[in-house]
């Protein structure tokens, strides 16, 4: 799936580090994900690392500071809280 030049990637079966839910799907990057990449999960909407296995682990401190000071990341979970506040509301 192409939006707007961003990829969806599939990825081995992992599970957030704080919800456990799973996830097998990259997004909103035009290259896969490497280990050290950021990701955000949807349903807790937490932040993930990737491991060189492309599994997920909890950040370091350094790691949420980067993310703090990030603005993909601060764009992409802003984005997030968005579609969920809309899917509540019933407007998707």
């Amino acid at each position: 799936m192409v939006e707007r030049g961003f990829e969806d990637w599939l990825i081995p079966q992992g599970y957030c580090w704080q919800c456990g839910q799973g996830m097998n799907r990259a997004s909103g990057h035009p290259e896969p994900p490497r280990p050290g990449d950021f990701t955000l999960c949807f349903s807790c909407l937490s932040l993930n690392v990737f491991t060189p296995f492309l599994s997920f682990r909890k950040p370091m401190l350094a790691e949420y500071e980067l993310a703090l000071k990030d603005r993909t990341v601060q764009r992409m979970r802003r984005a997030m809280i968005e579609a969920k506040e809309a899917v509540a509301r019933g407007e998707s």
